[in-house]
């Protein structure tokens, strides 16, 4: 997710033809956190940080996210969960449901 953060920050500087330093200024992000979320350093970048540069970009946190960058990213990350997420169940029966199986099995003998 954060490299298509940072692709789509670069992405769109590009498009408008604004530099890092500008889109700071407009976002009234500091410098250095942009350059942190730029540069993959920024590995959360907060809600509200994203909020400011799209603002700073002229548009939604909604419209930023808009972009198939993201989408193969939600792809890439759930298909292999469910291809190799093992999961371990436990014997969790209530106590309630646990006497019954007690009192069926001395029934039983």
């Amino acid at each position: 997710m954060n490299e298509a953060i940072t692709y789509r920050i670069s992405q769109l500087c590009a498009e408008k033809r604004m530099s890092h330093s500008k889109l700071s200024n407009l976002s009234r992000v500091p410098q250095s956190t942009l350059n942190e979320i730029v540069q993959g350093r920024s590995k959360n970048p907060t809600i509200e940080t994203l909020n400011k540069i799209a603002n700073g970009f002229g548009m939604t946190l909604a419209e930023f996210f808009k972009d198939d960058v993201f989408q193969n990213v939600i792809e890439e990350e759930t298909t292999p969960l469910k291809q190799t997420r093992k999961y371990e169940f436990k014997n969790y029966t209530p106590n309630y449901l646990k006497k019954n199986i007690e009192i069926n099995k001395n029934n039983e003998n």
